[in-house]
């Protein structure tokens, strides 16, 4: 388990060092999961999951919505206020 700053920092240094010696040229050198294990920790980042989430869903359903209102008014020529609708549709 990592102390803190202090470890990180000689972490990067060690990277470094690897990286100007010729150690790393396409891959990582030790390749872990432990910055997906400290990212999940944290709830913040589930949290901005589930907000997306729920924006896609009730985004989509308005997005359809208007759509199939915009949409009928296109395929039938005798709607009563066609050209209003026609009009707001088309000029956002």
């Amino acid at each position: 388990m990592r102390r803190g700053g202090l470890d990180r920092q000689a972490g990067v240094i060690a990277e470094q060092l690897r990286q100007f010696g010729g150690k790393v040229v396409f891959l990582p050198y030790d390749p872990t999961l432990e910055n997906y294990n400290e990212c999940f920790k944290n709830g913040d980042l589930m949290l901005g999951y589930k907000n997306s989430f729920l924006l896609l869903i009730i985004g989509t359903a308005v997005y359809l919505f208007l759509t199939i209102l915009c949409a009928y008014p296109l395929s039938r020529r005798d709607l009563w206020g066609r050209n209003g609708i026609m009009m707001y549709c088309t000029i956002p």
